[in-house]
């Protein structure tokens, strides 16, 4: 049987989420192609999926604008051809340093909300805010949990117990508010070791290490394979995410995937998030100040009862997430 093939683009080294979400797609009456080239054009695609957008923006000045006019141009041809173009919208925050990146990415976003048939979120309220700020029809997909792929590593409930340290972990800037961690940490009693992990521009790393007054913060500004970062985040007691401003986070998925007990600041993210999955209440402590962080850091618990996590792995198992988004590509035309 002949299949529609999907592009995607980009396929980004060290986030596991498209790998996961496509690696099964033979499965089914697709299959996915990954590519920085227009070769695809050629070998029958019928839908162009763009996740993150940063393969297109990179490089130069003339480098980075000739990316973007050749997605544009790519998912014209889609368009015109009777295909299905349709851009994830994984965070509404552009996490780049480069200001001239965070331009382009500004108007590669304008164009595409043009020529795209949907645009995927990760929530409930930032389906709303897309709704009006781009009049095109923005549909809800849950972000998948990890448990696929974390099994391919170790036993999938696995738990540690351990509480005798707190980690961060994801890309390390100054929107993830990290440098208001490392301040927060500096003045608590330090009753657990904190691990900051990821990769980080050398500026801000550097600053972050002059922040440390208690020289007593472990710093590892690298890339992690997968299993890495699992055996990281299965060794930690606590996760901390204390991002400044996020619509989505796939850091906080990974960390109830691994059952895990969270400080993180409150957002609209996380009441929807406790909306939909009460019980995780008993795993997500939100802050809303630094010094509200600084306490939590002192006096949270890690949970015991891993029960409450169970609706939440249910709903985001990747068959879920993968039949929500076949369902769209469905409409890509023979």
């Amino acid at each position: 049987m002949n299949k529609k093939t999907i592009m995607v683009h980009p396929l980004m080294s060290g986030n596991p989420y498209i790998r996961i979400l496509y690696d099964s797609m033979d499965e089914y009456d697709f299959e996915g192609f990954y590519s920085s080239r227009l070769g695809f054009l050629f070998n029958g695609a019928r839908v162009l999926h763009i996740h993150w957008m940063d393969d297109f923006i990179s490089g130069g000045v003339v480098k980075g604008f000739l990316r973007m006019i050749r997605l544009l141009g790519v998912a014209s041809v889609i368009r015109l051809r009777g295909g299905l173009v349709i851009w994830t919208l994984h965070n509404s925050v552009s996490y780049t340093h480069n200001r001239r990146n965070r331009v382009y990415a500004r108007w590669l976003g304008y164009f595409l909300q043009v020529i795209v048939n949907y645009i995927i979120v990760h929530s409930d309220y930032q389906r709303e805010h897309i709704k009006k700020r781009f009049r095109k029809k923005a549909v809800t997909v849950l972000h998948h949990n990890y448990l696929s792929d974390i099994a391919l590593h170790f036993q999938p409930d696995i738990h540690n117990d351990n509480d005798s340290s707190v980690l961060y972990f994801g890309m390390i800037s100054e929107y993830k508010g990290v440098d208001r961690l490392v301040d927060a940490y500096n003045q608590s009693q330090r009753r657990r070791k904190l691990e900051v992990c990821g990769f980080c521009e050398p500026s801000y790393g550097e600053y972050l290490i002059q922040s440390d007054s208690s020289r007593s913060i472990s710093f590892d500004f690298d890339w992690f394979s997968d299993e890495q970062l699992y055996q990281k985040i299965i060794g930690a007691g606590v996760i901390v995410l204390p991002h400044v401003s996020i619509t989505n986070s796939g850091s906080l998925y990974l960390a109830l995937s691994l059952r895990k007990t969270v400080i993180i600041r409150r957002s609209r993210l996380v009441e929807e998030t406790l909306q939909k999955w009460p019980t995780l209440a008993q795993a997500i402590h939100a802050f809303d100040d630094d010094d509200q962080l600084r306490q939590l850091l002192d006096g949270v618990e890690v949970t015991q009862n891993t029960a409450c996590f169970d609706s939440f792995i249910q709903d985001t198992s990747i068959e879920k997430v993968r039949q929500s988004y076949l369902r769209l590509y469905k409409q890509g035309g023979n």
